[in-house]
């Protein structure tokens, strides 16, 4: 089995608070894995320290054998890399149908292949006046939609409806 992405010795500090102690983790490729624990275990820092958006104050990301350890959060969504944070993850000024055309890049109908239909009525409201849910949707939508080899989602159905939710896992 090979390799996808992976978390070597990594340490990431916020300040002189350290948030991971030395983790490793590898994301096989071709399956989708789940990082689950408690709160405060690490599980957001370790993605945020996959995507480049934070730093490591020790060891390295390697991704499909490179070291892409000192290459920025840009650099590594570039390559192929969608990172969908817990918080903040649509562009508020933006309508829904622009934040989906971000996903498509030359054209192409996102609304086509949409992942949740009841974006479809939304499509012209602009992104910040969605309710939570809704802009969850709107940003799993993106990721799903784009053609980005490697999705790293964090908390995938934060403030979604049950519906939302149970759609979510079937995708």
């Amino acid at each position: 089995m090979s390799i996808d992405i992976e978390l070597r010795a990594a340490r990431v500090r916020y300040g002189a608070l350290e948030a991971l102690h030395g983790v490793d983790l590898a994301v096989p490729a071709g399956l989708m894995t789940v990082l689950v624990g408690r709160n405060g275990a690490g599980r957001t820092t370790a993605l945020r320290a996959l995507a480049g958006v934070v730093p490591l104050a020790a060891g390295r990301v390697v991704w499909r054998g490179e070291d892409v350890t000192r290459l920025p959060a840009y650099a590594r969504a570039r390559r192929g890399l969608v990172f969908v944070p817990d918080q903040r993850a649509v562009f508020g000024t933006l309508t829904v149908a622009e934040n989906l055309e971000l996903a498509r890049p030359g054209g192409g109908s996102a609304e086509a292949a949409l992942p949740f239909p009841a974006l479809l009525p939304l499509l012209p409201r602009r992104a910040g006046t969605l309710s939570g849910g809704e802009q969850r949707m709107l940003a799993l939508s993106r990721a799903l939609l784009s053609p980005a080899p490697l999705l790293l989602l964090d908390e995938p159905t934060q403030g979604m409806s049950p519906a939302a939710t149970a759609r979510t896992h079937t995708l």
